[in-house]
């Protein structure tokens, strides 16, 4: 069984093929065999299975034979990441008074995103829908910064110059946060 203690990028690549096969409806729900209309193939159906009281999907076997499974639960807590970065992001937009058609380019930064699936994290919402050539990851943008400001007197200055002018949003205590949040789990 995979343990969701944080977004991984097994859960988003996993979710996402669920979430383009029908098998997880824009609810976030797993649905069971008996909820599929006759165009979801047998070999897929075959890999739902019970899990509790619950449903899971298998997605491999270890070595020693025990079933890989994605849960309901699983897929609950990558909604719940999946609406807090997408409330993050909306939030930040209007915030500075911009639309994501104002972005020159859409920055990704942190090692995750290094390997993210850029159409896997679209279709689940976790990146806004926009222009491929306009999404770039940037790696671990917080060690390149470190880095550049110890090399040079110029770039601390302007880290400095930042850190002064920065607006901190936080972002659970907008007024609407819980109403956007909720909304933003469901995947569209």
């Amino acid at each position: 069984r995979l343990h969701v203690h944080s977004l991984r990028l097994e859960h988003v690549d996993a979710g996402a093929e669920l979430l383009r096969t029908g098998m997880v409806d824009w609810t976030g729900r797993l649905l069971p065999r008996d909820e599929h209309e006759g165009e979801t193939p047998e070999w897929l159906l075959d890999r739902l299975v019970p899990h509790g009281e619950d449903l899971a999907f298998k997605l491999a076997e270890s070595e020693e034979g025990e079933p890989i499974v994605l849960t309901q639960r699983d897929v609950r807590e990558l909604q719940l990441a999946t609406g807090a970065i997408r409330t993050g992001i909306a939030l930040l937009l209007e915030k500075a008074e911009l639309t994501l058609d104002g972005l020159d380019e859409f920055c990704v930064a942190g090692g995750f995103g290094n390997y993210l699936d850029k159409g896997n994290a679209i279709r689940l919402g976790l990146i806004p829908e926009m222009p491929l050539e306009k999404l770039r990851f940037v790696g671990n943008g917080a060690l390149v910064g470190a880095k550049l400001a110890l090399l040079s007197d110029d770039m601390r200055r302007t880290g400095e110059r930042v850190a002064r002018e920065a607006d901190h949003l936080q972002v659970a205590g907008t007024p609407d946060f819980q109403m956007r949040f909720s909304e933003a789990m469901l995947f569209t």
